[in-house]
């Protein structure tokens, strides 16, 4: 029995819940059972905190009642309110410092949304009800971006001026949120390092003066990864209302939300099963789920022929399936063509006493190529994966400059957030969920395109910066302690 790295988590922050320790009794004798690396634990959750504060809160625990002086726990208290205030001014600046890079973007670049853009328009018809006309566009299953500009039509609002003021309330929930998640797990140091990553990114503050709804993803995104690490640390239900919440939000708008909603989810179920069986017969259940739903998927569309037609003659699927099947190379010049050739390809089909659908014919066509030559779509597929992950070893025609950013980014990110899995420790299992839904966004984009313009995979950046500064950090005290004991 004794005093060891929990109970100081408990006493350290007591104080500043109100808690007083000005007398503390023990049953029997207590001893401090703290070690080198159990401080470097404690520095996690408390900035400064040092073997000379740790002793201070320790000290005569050895004897069998103990008084800890007054004028130590207040010492105590009061370095922590310092360090409150130094954390709340440190965010608030790298804050200022985001819009500051946003503002400056949108001076660059310019306003770039415009009256008849499509979450523009469909905003003026949510506000007037016509809901048919609200339908009647393709990207009817985003409605969050088309409700983001509803009180701008209901107020008659100036759009540029409306977009700024909503995309920097946008930025900073998403730092801030980017902060609270990489806090929650490994310390308000590395959640400041998290925000500030969020705040510097240049890619994505290029796209702040863009109204394409990827600012309000970024958004959603953080807010999701924030309710996960929440719902994981106190599974109450008003977490798992909000976990699901956040994860429909991400869904409506973008579908990639879709992917990373599945991988939290399968985390948490996983979570779940290990507390009953062991972990490989965990995986095993999760596996065999999946095998099935998807068998089950093949024999519905398989036997069922109107699920079939239904389900293929969706836009997506079949834009999914057939641009899948034409992009081979890495030039800015297929993607255009293949998207061009898509007329081509209905107009055919329509001749044809079997039409069902465009979508239904683009599907087939794709679905004919993969039958075919299945390890050229394999190779194909790899290679608008791996485009995803690291573009500029990928994209010859950006200028030298731009493509060494980027792979530093790259670098940066995902071998951080590689790290920190490793490292983790108990804190493994959130970790890897948060780069499974990032590898999730790059699976989802990778069936249908390769990104030239670089814009829809950023949001990746927003879930990898969570944990990548916490690898590095890792790394380094890692490589440290090997030199000092050589």
């Amino acid at each position: 029995m004794g005093l060891n790295v929990n109970s100081l988590r408990f006493l350290l922050p007591g104080t500043g819940l109100g808690l007083s320790f000005d007398r503390v009794s023990t049953i029997g004798r207590q001893s401090v059972v703290l070690g080198r690396r159990d401080i470097g634990r404690l520095s996690r959750f408390f900035l400064a905190c040092g073997a000379a504060t740790c002793s201070r809160v320790c000290r005569g625990f050895a004897m069998p009642r103990l008084t800890v002086p007054v004028e130590a726990i207040d010492r105590l208290d009061r370095r922590m309110s310092s360090e409150k205030r130094l954390e709340q001014v440190a965010l608030t600046a790298i804050l200022a410092f985001a819009l500051a890079v946003r503002v400056v973007s949108w001076w660059v670049h310019g306003f770039q949304g415009h009256e008849e853009g499509e979450f523009e328009a469909m905003g003026r018809l949510i506000a007037t009800g016509d809901w048919q006309g609200y339908f009647a566009y393709n990207r009817a299953h985003q409605p969050v971006n088309a409700v983001l500009f509803v009180p701008r039509s209901l107020l008659n609002l100036d759009l540029a001026a409306y977009v700024l003021g909503l995309h920097a309330v946008l930025v900073c929930g998403t730092v801030y949120f980017v902060f609270r998640t990489s806090r929650t797990l490994f310390g308000p140091a590395c959640g400041l390092i998290s925000a500030f990553i969020i705040a510097a990114d240049l890619m994505l503050a290029f796209w702040f003066p863009w109204t394409s709804g990827d600012i309000p993803f970024h958004f959603f995104v953080a807010l999701f990864a924030c309710s996960f690490v929440a719902f994981w640390d106190r599974p109450r239900r008003s977490a798992l209302l909000a976990f699901a919440l956040t994860g429909a939000a991400c869904i409506l708008t973008r579908p990639e939300g879709l992917f990373i909603t599945a991988a939290a989810t399968i985390i948490l179920v996983f979570r779940s099963l290990a507390s009953r069986l062991s972990a490989a017969k965990s995986l095993a259940v999760i596996a065999a789920g999946f095998v099935l739903c998807l068998a089950l998927a093949f024999v519905l569309l398989s036997y069922n022929r109107p699920a079939r037609e239904a389900f293929l003659s969706n836009m997506h699927v079949g834009y999914s399936l057939y641009v899948s099947t034409r992009m081979s190379t890495n030039s800015p010049q297929e993607q255009p063509q293949v998207y061009n050739d898509l007329g081509a390809v209905i107009e055919k089909a329509t001749s044809r006493p079997e039409f069902v659908s465009p979508g239904y014919a683009l599907s087939m066509e794709g679905l004919k190529f993969i039958r075919e030559q299945p390890f050229r779509y394999a190779g194909m597929y790899v290679l608008r994966f791996a485009s995803i992950v690291v573009p500029s070893a990928f994209s010859p025609w950006w200028s030298a400059r731009n493509r060494l950013y980027s792979f530093s980014v790259s670098v940066l990110l995902f071998g951080g957030a590689a790290l920190a899995w490793y490292f983790a420790g108990g804190q493994r299992l959130q970790t890897a969920g948060l780069l499974m839904m990032a590898i999730a966004i790059a699976f989802m984009i990778s069936l249908f395109q390769r990104e030239l313009d670089y814009r829809v995979p950023l949001s990746m950046h927003v879930l990898l910066s969570c944990s990548a500064p916490w690898g590095w950090l890792q790394l380094w005290r890692a490589g440290a302690g090997q030199l000092s004991r050589g």
